[in-house]
């Protein structure tokens, strides 16, 4: 399966999430992103205030398979 422009999209919403997290919970990237199935998740190798490691994670799922989470 290649990459199509809404593939390429996902992945650069993706990523502009995964830096609002990182910069709510006060982490910073500290690696490669490595994106999951489907693309549904992604994570980087990251660190603390502390310089302590952590690991940074992004989740994506419809609405509708959230099971009311919401």
């Amino acid at each position: 399966m290649g990459d199509t422009m809404a593939d390429a999209a996902h992945r650069d919403r993706m990523l502009a999430f995964l830096g609002q997290a990182a910069h709510r919970l006060g982490r910073k990237a500290a690696g490669q992103v490595s994106f999951g199935w489907l693309d549904r998740t992604l994570g980087v190798p990251g660190t603390r205030a502390d310089g302590s490691g952590c690991w940074i994670r992004v989740v994506s799922e419809q609405v509708q398979w959230v099971d009311g989470a919401f």
